[in-house]
């Protein structure tokens, strides 16, 4: 079953702040995926690579809305070394067995980081991530799903 992008909740203030010069803090109201394999497709004697659709698309709506509503980083700290804390609430399935989403967090995460470098306002490139803490759990009844992140730059 191919992941389905989620329908972003217009965001009536804006939800990423600078919390100190050197840190932001914002919330992603997008069902988190995990990143695909590339699939491939063979024309006559080449073969092409590519990401699926439902995740390309997936991935430019949260640039996107990262473009938008999440405060620029400031630009002496665009290409600096930054720490990534990210929290992944994952839709519960009706029936399960597992006490935690089964998707790898390290596919989470690939999501995440492709989707802030698409944005560009954030960082220049997503290899000046140093650090990462990560975590995913279900969302508890009446809970929005999403990504919460906390960036902090230059340590």
């Amino acid at each position: 079953m191919k992941p389905q992008p989620a329908q972003p909740k217009v965001a009536t203030t804006l939800t990423g702040t600078m919390t100190s010069k050197h840190e932001i803090t914002f919330f992603l109201p997008f069902a988190p995926i995990p990143s695909p394999r590339p699939q491939a497709r063979v024309i006559g004697k080449f073969a092409s690579f590519y990401m699926p659709k439902a995740y390309m698309d997936w991935k430019r709506a949260v640039a996107d809305y990262v473009y938008q509503q999440v405060q620029h980083t400031p630009s002496e700290l665009l290409e600096a070394p930054v720490e990534v804390t990210a929290e992944y609430i994952v839709t519960p399935p009706k029936t399960t067995k597992l006490s935690f989403p089964k998707p790898d967090l390290d596919n989470y995460e690939k999501s995440l980081l492709d989707a802030l470098s698409m944005a560009t306002t954030i960082w220049k490139d997503d290899t000046q991530v140093h650090q990462m803490l990560s975590s995913k759990r279900w969302a508890a009844e009446g809970e929005e799903t999403g990504m919460s992140v906390r960036l902090i730059f230059g340590r």
